[in-house]
């Protein structure tokens, strides 16, 4: 599953690409996983994984999660555009590694394509390490509108992660039927 999410980094994101639930949703079917299988009619891709996970996964909120895990983000963008931060469940990723500091690199689609980026929960307010090195990505652009203080790096919008391999589940063949878009950012 790591491996087929590897081969999509550099490819083209967003609105004009992969979304990120069919990014995540491409992964886990290479390893036989359909993480669709448990959607509702209503659901949006982020939604109909995370209700896969609950059913044959665990949600968790662990600070050191496993590389294959996913990771849920809330308020990445504002998706009914009420200028609240009211949008659950927005975004989603797959952890790639955990570095000795707890900084997990993340496998996601954005606007911008395919790519890798840290988050570190313990440290969720500062983006970079006390060597400079990156420890939080943005997920949430700033906007004129944005009080100060309001969340826009990855652990700061963090929902909870997901664990599907190594939690007992059966393996779901693939089914391919339409959803409503998944999230985008930026």
């Amino acid at each position: 599953m790591l491996s087929a999410a590897r081969a999509e980094l550099g490819k083209r994101g967003g609105r004009e690409g992969i979304d990120c639930s069919t990014f995540v949703r491409a992964a886990f079917s290479a390893a036989g996983v359909d993480l669709y299988s448990e959607a509702s009619p209503r659901d949006k891709g982020v939604q109909a994984i995370r209700r896969y996970v609950r059913h044959h996964g665990r949600l968790h909120r662990r600070r050191h999660p496993a590389p294959g895990d996913l990771v849920f983000f809330d308020n990445s963008y504002d998706r009914n555009r009420n200028g609240l931060l009211d949008d659950r469940l927005t975004h989603l990723g797959i952890v790639e590694e955990v570095r000795a500091d707890g900084t997990a690199l993340v496998l996601h689609s954005t606007n911008h394509g395919v790519v890798r980026e840290p988050m570190n929960l313990r440290r969720p307010h500062a983006s970079t390490g006390a060597g400079g090195e990156p420890i939080n990505a943005v997920l949430r652009r700033r906007t004129p509108h944005d009080a100060p203080g309001t969340p826009h790096f990855m652990s700061e919008l963090f929902a909870g992660f997901g664990t599907v391999f190594g939690a007992e589940h059966p393996a779901q063949p693939v089914a391919r039927r339409p959803l409503r878009g998944g999230a985008r950012r930026r």
